[in-house]
């Protein structure tokens, strides 16, 4: 497997006056929900209309424990035993195996034009 570093956030103007982040999509989305395993959210593009966005999170985190880590080649959320997924904020908050493991997606993903992805 390979860990996929993490940016820091960074804001950045552009002309038309939106801003945008490396990481800190939470800046310019709101609504920011779970759909299954998916990220879903309202998300600014650099017209700065708002659009539906959804990234998909399985296979993105290795879950031990408590501790939840961005690496990509994870095994998937039902191969570590979740059974529930909840996002607060821009937290994800995983149970699994009774244990629940939790990890900011401000600090991995971006709100690019409109688009999540992760950085």
């Amino acid at each position: 497997m390979k860990k996929i570093g993490l940016s820091a956030a960074v804001i950045l103007s552009l002309a038309s006056g939106s801003a945008f982040a490396a990481g800190g999509f939470a800046l310019s989305c709101t609504n920011i929900a779970m759909s299954g395993t998916a990220l879903t959210a309202k998300c600014k593009n650099a017209a700065g209309t708002v659009v539906d966005a959804k990234l998909e999170l399985d296979s993105r985190f290795y879950i031990n424990g408590t501790t939840m880590m961005l690496m990509q080649g994870s095994p998937t959320f039902a191969n570590s035993k979740c059974t529930s997924l909840v996002i607060t904020g821009s937290t994800l908050a995983a149970t699994c195996n009774r244990t629940v493991a939790k990890y900011d997606l401000n600090k991995a993903i971006a709100n690019i034009d409109g688009v999540l992805k992760f950085q």
